[in-house]
């Protein structure tokens, strides 16, 4: 049996680039390693490169007085590169003053210039599906990630008319928005980069004693967290000390959405009734604030958990009534938080109803429009089978006079 002949590679300089090392630890939060920089640092380079690469090897020490680490990957867009026949790309990378990342690419071979684009092979799930290449696998990527920077949702619909030409097929394009949000959610590479951002801002929030906000609970995956506003709760705490309150009156909502991506952001507050110029007035005062991807049980959860907690936290009685909208899911967890309370379901969405009330409005002035065309209709039809009535005159009443 010929054994196989091992490729001779002949690199040649190919880029330099540099990026900040903040964020590609971004990438890599769980890592310390110089080391385990050169590998996100060689996908951000591939990507802005419109390379399809893959097999990244393990990130091996070179004989340098500065700590440099290199690595290599083999370009996986052709049935011929993915055969190994094609350019393998060799990079590598140092960090320099601390807060930059220097990586040196080179490349060995050249791609076909007219190959076969491979395909990915079908696995049983999706047996039925068309094939589809790299290429497209990556321009649905692409324009999912510029519909939400547009703070538009990816729909398969929306990702379609985004494409453009040449046009991927339906199914395919579904298929990859799926393992898309079951691996990242709804969200963008550039919202994923701010992760150390955000870590970093929470940080500085977990205290339970810190004013405005103590960010009680949150989560790096999709970006959710649960605040308690420290201020409104300091006033509870006061109102409670002076023997001015009589009880704590709730009211949960979680019909707003924020412009970022538009995540739904729920508010639980306090009702308070104060004397303003001799008019009683029912002002509320947020106690937590909740923002999630999708409004869910588990928001709803995440919110009275925060809440029932904090009121522990300061000493606050239980709720005496909780008023929420007519839709059972907020109701129900409050309802298992405090079995004894009493629940309201009273809020109305005005924005919302008055536009439905205009609508069913006009569709009922139609309504009404046509009945009435339908009653003269039948009318006039009546009044022909009939034939014209006659008109009863007055009778002329007889002189008596004598002559």
């Amino acid at each position: 049996m010929a054994r196989s002949r091992r490729r001779q590679l002949d690199y040649s300089p190919c880029d330099d680039v540099i990026f900040a090392v903040k964020d590609l630890k971004s990438d890599r939060p769980d890592s310390e390693l110089p080391e385990d920089l050169l590998r996100p640092a060689a996908r951000r380079w591939a990507q802005g490169a419109g390379k399809t690469l893959g097999s990244y090897s393990q990130p091996n020490r070179c004989p340098a007085a500065e700590p440099t680490f290199s690595c290599t990957a083999r370009c996986f867009k052709h049935q011929l590169c993915h055969a190994n026949e094609g350019a393998v790309f060799r990079f590598e990378g140092h960090i320099a003053q601390n807060h930059f990342y220097c990586l040196r690419v080179q490349q060995a071979g050249e791609c076909p210039a007219n190959g076969e684009v491979r395909k990915y092979r079908e696995s049983a799930a999706s047996s039925k599906l068309p094939a589809i290449s790299t290429e497209d696998r990556r321009r649905i990527h692409a324009a999912a990630d510029s519909l939400l920077q547009d703070f538009m949702r990816p729909t398969p619909t929306a990702v379609i008319q985004r494409l453009g030409s040449p046009p991927v097929d339906a199914a395919q394009v579904r298929s990859v928005l799926r393992w898309r949000r079951e691996q990242h959610g709804d969200c963008t590479a550039t919202f994923r980069a701010s992760e150390s951002d955000f870590t970093e801002e929470a940080e500085r929030w977990a205290n339970v004693d810190s004013n405005p906000i103590y960010l009680a609970r949150w989560t790096l995956n999709i970006f959710c967290w649960a605040a308690v506003l420290t201020p409104f709760m300091l006033e509870l705490v006061r109102l409670k000390q002076t023997g001015r309150l009589d009880g704590i009156f709730i009211a949960a909502d979680w019909t707003f959405k924020v412009d970022v991506m538009k995540y739904s952001m729920g508010l639980i507050g306090c009702v308070v009734r104060r004397k303003l110029q001799r008019n009683w007035r029912a002002t509320p005062w947020p106690l937590v604030a909740v923002l999630t991807a999708t409004e869910e049980l588990a928001g709803y959860k995440l919110g009275f958990d925060v809440l029932c907690e904090a009121l522990k936290c300061y000493d606050l009685p239980d709720p005496v009534a909780v008023s929420t909208d007519y839709f059972s899911g907020s109701g129900g967890v409050a309802t298992s938080k405090w079995p004894r309370y009493a629940h309201v379901q009273d809020l109305w969405h005005l924005r919302r109803n008055l536009l439905k009330n205009d609508n069913a409005a006009d569709s009922c002035n139609g309504l009404q429009k046509d009945w009435a065309a339908l009653r003269a209709h039948l009318h006039g039809k009546a009044k022909s089978r009939s034939g014209p009535k006659r008109s009863r005159r007055p009778k002329a009443k007889r002189s008596c006079l004598r002559i």
